[in-house]
């Protein structure tokens, strides 16, 4: 699995030192929930991670949801 991952460090009074993670999965990769946890728990606690997933939801109001989006 190739995935491209950047990180951020966030500067704020309320959580020091927290780390910004940003995921980004083609079309064409499979996104298997067990990788996901995989990549979770090896982040430095504290962290927030953002993504472009490529899924599509009508609850975010796309057209059609697809299997990512569920």
């Amino acid at each position: 699995m190739c995935i491209s991952l950047q990180q951020t460090n966030l500067k704020n009074h309320f959580i020091p030192n927290i780390k910004n993670h940003n995921i980004f999965y083609t079309n064409r990769q499979n996104f298997i929930r067990a990788q996901r946890w995989c990549i979770i728990k090896k982040l430095p606690k504290p962290f927030i991670l953002l993504g472009d997933f490529n899924s599509h939801s009508e609850y975010w109001g796309s057209d059609t949801t697809d299997a990512r989006g569920k």
